[in-house]
C-alpha cells in the first residue's frame, strides 16, 4: 500500500457524500436560512473531514466560506467551483433563502 493512504498510524479510506442521499432523493439542495452553515459532521453523524468539495450553483449567484473562516469564494449562477487538497469540515453559504445548489464532498 502506498504512503498516501496513511495518516500517522491510521489507515484512511476515501468516501463520497452529497446533498442527495437515501430518504431524501432530489435533483438539488435548497437553502432554508440566510448564511446557512452546512456542517458535514452534524449532517452525517460522523467526524467528517473532506479533501474535495464541488458546488454547483443552479439558480442564484452564491458565495461560500470554507470552514466558515470568513473568506468567501464566488460561484456564479449556473457555474461550478471546486476545492481540492483542503481539510474541510463545514461550509458557510451566503445566498438568498431558497437558493438551489448541488454539493459533493470526498473524504480522506
Amino acid at each position: 500500500m502506498s504512503d498516501s493512504h496513511y495518516s500517522g498510524r491510521d489507515l484512511r479510506h476515501a468516501a463520497l457524500y452529497s446533498f442527495c442521499r437515501e430518504g431524501n432523493i432530489s435533483s438539488y439542495y435548497t437553502t432554508v436560512e440566510e448564511n446557512e452553515l452546512i456542517d458535514f459532521t452534524d449532517l452525517f453523524g460522523v467526524h467528517t473531514h473532506a479533501n474535495f468539495l464541488r458546488i454547483d450553483s443552479i439558480d442564484n449567484d452564491l458565495y461560500f466560506s470554507p470552514n466558515d473562516n470568513g473568506h468567501y469564494i464566488y460561484v456564479g449562477s449556473g457555474n461550478i467551483e471546486t476545492i481540492e487538497y483542503y481539510d474541510l469540515t463545514k461550509i458557510r453559504l451566503h445566498c438568498p433563502i431558497g437558493t438551489k445548489l448541488r454539493w459533493y464532498i470526498q473524504t480522506f
